[in-house]
């Protein structure tokens, strides 16, 4: 078999490439669309600082909002924790709390909002 000519990188160079690229977009989303770094959005006793993601799982389907500029954004409007539950789910009865995975600047993985309140 013939070798392609011009592909020399190796899969771990490919990777490395891709992986600076993923690190400079999200650099230049959060600058862009998640506001300064200081400030952020107060619920009740938690804080979650400009760049906080906060995350839904509702019937099979994934949602994402952020925090920006002090407000929480979902779709271009701001919304508080329960506003926004009700805005996804209509579903008056569910908890913001429990439902809501949270992903601040500083954190690896996403924790549960009541999790993070307890830890407040």
């Amino acid at each position: 078999m013939e070798e392609i000519t011009g592909f020399d990188k190796t899969m771990r160079e490919i990777f490395d490439d891709l992986h600076g690229r993923l690190d400079c977009i999200e650099d230049m989303f959060i600058k862009t669309y998640l506001g300064p770094i200081d400030g952020g959005y107060v619920w009740e006793d938690l804080f979650l600082p400009n760049g906080t993601l906060l995350k839904l799982k509702y019937k099979t389907v994934g949602y994402l909002a952020s925090v920006s500029n002090g407000t929480i954004k979902f779709q271009g409007s701001s919304f508080s924790p329960k506003k926004l539950l009700l805005q996804i789910t209509g579903d008056h009865t569910l908890d913001a709390w429990k439902e809501f995975l949270v992903c601040r600047r500083t954190d690896s993985a996403y924790t549960r909002a009541d999790r993070l309140r307890h830890e407040a």
